[in-house]
């Protein structure tokens, strides 16, 4: 779920005896990222050529500036931000970063609150609060909706640019992407490269595979918009979904990124016995007996279990239907 989850993790497991598990996380991370950027892109450009995409997105493909990355100079700049206030009086992106702070610092204060109230449930507890704090974007991006709704509902939204918005989040993606490559130490990726080059590639490779093949049969609506943005926050986090998302969506004129988050609030009450869970391979290593891990693996198998039932009554009809074509067309 990103550098920020990995390394927490492996900072936990550095203290169960495993030397440099928070170096071997963010690189874990920081080859999420590697297949969300190169085998995204490659699944977008692959949506183009086999036409599984809508007729604007194709045309929006096309267009030279999105082959480049760089506007042409002798075509007008187009606007990435409103001003919604006087500048006499204060610079809109001052506004709009504070406005991000704040909502910022309410999903802090909403941590923290919930890591006292775990210490009141023992060891087990005061873990998934470190976790929790790893996947620190998810209540973030939930306090962000509900400071959004608070502010739309005493009808002062338009002092909100969402373009200014998102300019604040690309800058805060590049940095974070940045800063996971930086935080590595070469001297534990060096150590460790094998395993970690077999497990990243086992892993990429099957991602790569079941989403396509799960979503088209899954989605009614918008479906290689909804594949791409769950290839890219299984690969990487949300920050990298949304990111090629706005390849096909721009604008994020769709309901793709809002039912996405959406869904990441309930995925959450889901998934919160794995991460209870996730520290008990350390633990077996470090007491030298294997029952926390076969715990861990009939906890993973219990899962597997309910995924494929829940696909089932999802999918319906299409859950098997031409089970040899990588995306299933309408």
């Amino acid at each position: 779920m990103g550098p920020g989850q990995a390394y927490a993790i492996g900072k936990g497991w550095e203290g169960m005896g495993f030397e440099g598990a928070g170096s071997v996380g963010l690189t874990m991370a920081a080859l999420g990222y590697l297949w969300a950027c190169v085998v995204g892109v490659a699944l977008v450009n692959l949506g183009v050529r086999c036409g599984y995409l809508p007729k604007n997105a194709q045309t929006a493909m096309a267009d030279r500036a999105m082959l480049t990355g760089i506007m042409p100079r002798e075509r007008e700049k187009p606007i990435g931000s409103r001003n919604t206030t006087d500048l006499e009086a204060i610079d809109p992106m001052s506004l709009h970063a504070a406005a991000v702070a704040c909502t910022y610092i309410l999903s802090f204060l909403l941590l923290k609150a919930l890591t006292w109230a775990l210490g009141f449930a023992g060891n087990a507890g005061r873990e998934l609060a470190v976790n929790l704090w790893g996947m620190n974007f998810i209540f973030s991006a939930l306090t962000a909706m509900l400071v959004r709704a608070i502010v739309d509902k005493l009808r002062i939204g338009y002092v909100l640019d969402d373009d200014s918005l998102s300019r604040i989040s690309g800058i805060a993606v590049d940095y974070m992407v940045t800063g996971s490559l930086a935080a590595i130490s070469l001297v534990f990726v060096g150590r460790y490269w094998l395993p970690l080059l077999l497990l990243s590639t086992f892993g990429g490779v099957i991602v790569a595979i079941t989403i396509p093949w799960l979503c088209s049969r899954i989605f009614r609506d918008h479906r290689y918009e909804r594949m791409i943005m769950i290839f890219g926050v299984s690969t990487g986090t949300l920050s990298t979904g949304l990111a090629l998302l706005r390849i096909l969506d721009p604008e994020f004129k769709t309901k793709v990124s809002s039912d996405y988050m959406l869904s990441a609030g309930m995925t959450f009450a889901l998934m919160l016995p794995f991460v209870l869970a996730v520290n008990l391979p350390a633990q077996a290593g470090q007491s030298g007996s294997l029952g926390p891990f076969w715990t861990m693996i009939g906890i993973a198998a219990a899962y597997l279990l309910y995924s494929i039932v829940a696909y089932a009554l999802v999918a319906r009809s299409r859950s098997l239907a031409k089970p040899h074509r990588f995306w299933l067309e309408d």
